[in-house]
């Protein structure tokens, strides 16, 4: 696999965060939390942290990828 641009990791950050609009709604901004998402055949885990992107990357093993899921913060 060849090495990603900087352009081309922002186009897949922004596929996966399309692809969880629903999750990213009822998460919110705050709180650490992972989604990911197959996209042009493959997969990506995006890690967010209080609205900020931590982490992004293809695991090395896609079916079994244990996310950390997003635990609702209410004030």
């Amino acid at each position: 696999m060849e090495p990603l641009s900087p352009k081309e990791i922002e186009r897949l950050i922004q596929k996966v965060l399309e692809a969880n609009r629903d999750t990213l709604m009822r998460c919110g901004p705050r709180g650490q939390y992972q989604i990911k998402a197959t996209i042009d055949g493959g997969v990506y885990v995006l890690g967010l942290n209080n609205g900020r992107a931590g982490q992004f990357y293809p695991p090395n093993k896609p079916d079994k990828v244990a996310l950390r899921p997003c635990q609702r913060i209410l004030t």
